[in-house]
């Protein structure tokens, strides 16, 4: 029997907590906490403003956000679904939003928003496609087993290893 409704988010939302139990395990993707391959090439064209001749995008800011975005863990993810277009598609999206901050468009971030849920970039959307950071999951052990943290933290990750939170 199918899980959820007929509409994309009804349902019961993923329960974070049910990893923690090994007969929920399998139904969760592990990810790495970053991805150190190559970005795959920029999909989308480039439109000239008809009236300028110049990029009517920040080419220059689509590209670092491209690179900072395939370098994090949720990038093979991507490339086994094929979410190249989408993902290029946030970032324009992104860059979009960025150069008129003062303009305030709510079908913008709201779309930035749906967009971030879709692609893993958020707590919620990790939830919703069951992904969960390689890492965080030693975390969670460790902190169920009561080890304690050895060292100076390296990073956030590391200063909250050991630490319980519910729904994390």
């Amino acid at each position: 029997m199918g899980k959820g409704g007929a509409r994309a988010h009804s349902g019961p939302k993923s329960d974070l907590d049910a990893f923690a139990r090994d007969r929920d395990k399998g139904e969760w993707v592990l990810l790495p906490m970053d991805w150190p391959h190559p970005a795959p090439e920029w999909p989308l064209n480039n439109p000239d403003d008809p009236e300028t001749g110049m990029p009517d995008y920040d080419n220059d800011r689509e590209a670092e956000l491209w690179e900072i975005l395939w370098a994090q863990g949720q990038a093979p993810a991507w490339l086994l679904d094929s979410q190249e277009f989408a993902v290029a598609l946030y970032v324009r999206l992104l860059t979009v939003v960025e150069s008129s901050m003062g303009v305030k468009s709510a079908p913008l971030l709201a779309e930035l928003r749906r967009q971030q849920e879709m692609l893993g970039l958020s707590t919620d959307g990790l939830a919703k496609n069951k992904w969960r950071f390689r890492e965080h999951d030693s975390m969670t052990v460790a902190a169920e087993e009561g080890k304690p943290q050895t060292g100076t933290p390296d990073n956030v990750t590391d200063l909250f290893a050991g630490v319980t939170v519910r729904g994390a």
